[in-house]
């Protein structure tokens, strides 16, 4: 693995990279057997919001992230505490992320975002995770209410937490 500092550079511009064991002797672009590396300057990422800036501990919330700067590629990525997943591009302003299950359980994490897997946004924006509520059940993340004459675990306390609905 090699890591490099980079000189200035604007957004967009694309520049030719060499490398070199000896501080004389450079590859041609980088690249093995006659292939160019390079490397495109991009504008500095950031988050705006979330939407919905709260999701259950089981994980599966859609969670919409705006901001600016996104950039469509496999190492896109959203990272939620510790937690990281990878993000769905809609454009440069819109991300799709599914919030992961919570192992920690309910409290608030920042989230944050990576067109690359390694530079992370610092806006240190802010999503909550809480139980599914008693009388509830949560598919893909979302809170419904209990069915009639269903039980609905719902809550941290599991089945002791859960009640059932109210019959016809």
């Amino acid at each position: 693995r090699v890591g490099c500092v980079t000189p200035a550079g604007g957004a967009g511009e694309t520049v030719p990279v060499g490398v070199t064991g000896n501080g004389r002797d450079y590859t041609p672009g980088g690249g093995l057997f006659g292939s160019r590396a390079a490397f495109m300057y991009q504008e500095s990422i950031k988050v705006t919001g979330v939407t919905p800036r709260s999701g259950v501990t089981g994980g599966r919330t859609p969670v919409f992230v705006t901001g600016a700067g996104f950039v469509n590629s496999t190492s896109l990525s959203c990272r939620l505490g510790r937690e990281i997943v990878p993000a769905t591009y809609l454009s440069p302003f819109t991300l799709l992320c599914v919030a992961p299950e919570q192992p920690t359980g309910a409290g608030t994490v920042f989230i944050e975002v990576s067109n690359n897997g390694e530079d992370w946004t610092s806006q240190r924006t802010l999503f909550h995770f809480a139980p599914c509520p008693a009388g509830y059940y949560c598919p893909e993340g979302e809170p419904l209410p209990c069915p009639r004459g269903a039980f609905c675990g719902g809550g941290s306390g599991g089945a002791a937490a859960g009640r059932f609905a109210d019959g016809p």
